[in-house]
């Protein structure tokens, strides 16, 4: 499937950004002038499954691929280009393009790579590769490199998240600055699952500005990592009738993960 798209955006204002102190980074820090994004999302979908009658969708390879130009009366806010579909007018302006790419190599693993090409100095200002591993339906894990090159910096970032029953999770997450040595940062964080959304308190730490931080975390919970967990734990559906061989009606082979 490839899905192509365009976003115009034109603000102006009767003072400009730079004039202002930052308070608010969605007051102050308001684009003004025009961007044009042109982009493409592209999908390779196929059929899974450990027998007939257990096959579902999976997306194995996603690309997207935006450029973004922005007019000559914009400032650009940071070294590295940035586009908010959603609010472009929080975007960083200049002329670069993005191209992120995800390969769901199994159910359990899944390889992610970004990079951000700048126009105007004709090189790379970021590039990223990363690895997600389900390592079952409870455990899971993820690593990714990032290299800032206006910064000449590589940074390795680690994650891992647990689910201690249906209802609560924990995850842990750091930073390693590889190319001075030592950790950025470090947060971990306490969930709780709702039908529709979850909610949680999170404890972070900056080692850089040596601050310790505290907050709350509500949002929404996504439908395909629902779908995927179901993937994973292959449990009968409910209603299904399952014999006491731990076999259920929609098919061979005893109901479980990793079967």
């Amino acid at each position: 499937m490839i899905e192509p798209s365009v976003t115009v955006m034109q603000a102006g204002t009767n003072v400009h950004r730079v004039d202002l102190p930052v308070y608010d980074e969605e007051v102050e820090s308001l684009v003004e002038g025009g961007m044009i994004r042109f982009g493409a999302d592209q999908t390779w979908q196929t059929e899974r499954g450990a027998r007939p009658g257990k096959w579902h969708n999976v997306d194995v390879f996603k690309l997207k691929t935006d450029v973004v130009l922005s007019s000559q009366d914009t400032d650009r806010k940071s070294e590295y280009g940035r586009w908010i579909d959603y609010r472009p007018e929080l975007s960083n302006p200049g002329k670069y393009f993005i191209g992120e790419g995800q390969w769901q190599v199994s159910s359990a693993v899944a390889l992610t790579a970004s990079s951000i090409y700048n126009f105007d100095t004709s090189q790379q200002d970021r590039s990223s590769g990363g690895v997600l591993i389900q390592h079952n339906p409870r455990f899971s894990s993820f690593a990714e490199v990032r290299y800032l090159n206006p910064l000449d910096s590589t940074y390795l970032d680690v994650g891992a998240n647990y689910l201690l029953t249906q209802k609560y999770g924990v995850g842990v997450g750091a930073s390693y600055d590889v190319a001075n040595g030592g950790f950025q940062g470090a947060n971990g964080d306490i969930r709780r699952y709702f039908d529709a959304f979850e909610a949680g308190v999170r404890l972070s730490y900056n080692s850089i500005a040596n601050v310790t931080g505290f907050g709350f975390v509500i949002k929404p919970t996504p439908i395909a990592r629902r779908q995927r967990t179901a993937i994973l734990n292959d449990e009968p559906a409910p209603g299904d009738a399952v014999n006491p061989a731990g076999m259920s009606n929609s098919g061979a082979g005893p109901a479980g993960p990793w079967r």
